[in-house]
């Protein structure tokens, strides 16, 4: 009886042992292509805008990633660039352009730069809102029964032409 559990025993430490050697773990690191994508255009006024980029795969890694815009299609880092200054380990970040032109359609794709290049995101496209425009009035002069004197000037058109001028009064 004890032949048989001692085979019994070893027979188990066998197959477990066999079992157990061949399960190996791969070690090899898996790296994806490096990708950035262009989320979307929020906040945005008449001078600024602020971009989301996202970074799907990081490949080998990145050394600055931002956004790069211009008012022609397809920028790259050659035109305007804004690099993301914030926490490097999220995925997401935001980058706020500033000192752009009322009225004005802009280009923008996230960017991300590393040892085997430059990436590009998709385009996004914003437009930067008006400027309400600016009228100045000149005092009223020369105040008779019948007539007055007085005008103004427009110092700022809103990003659109002025069709007419005029004074009123009432």
């Amino acid at each position: 009886m004890k032949r048989k559990s001692i085979y019994r025993i070893l027979a188990i430490l066998v197959t477990a042992t066999i079992l157990f050697s061949a399960c190996t773990k791969d070690t090899a690191d898996v790296t994806l292509d490096p990708k950035v994508t262009t989320t979307q255009s929020l906040g945005i006024t008449s001078s600024t805008a602020t971009v989301v980029g996202f970074v799907v795969a990081e490949g080998d890694g990145f050394n600055e990633k931002g956004v790069c815009y211009n008012t022609a299609t397809a920028p790259t880092v050659a035109n305007t660039k804004v690099a993301y200054t914030g926490q490097t380990k999220t995925a997401t970040f935001n980058v706020t352009l500033t000192g752009l032109t009322f009225a004005t359609k802009y280009y923008a794709r996230a960017y991300a730069t590393g040892p085997n290049g430059t990436i590009y995101g998709e385009e996004s496209t914003f437009t930067t809102l008006p400027v309400v425009p600016t009228l100045t009035t000149a005092a009223i002069t020369a105040i008779t029964s019948f007539t007055a004197t007085g005008g103004g000037n427009a110092t700022k058109d809103g990003g659109d032409s002025i069709t007419a001028r005029g004074f009123s009064f009432g």
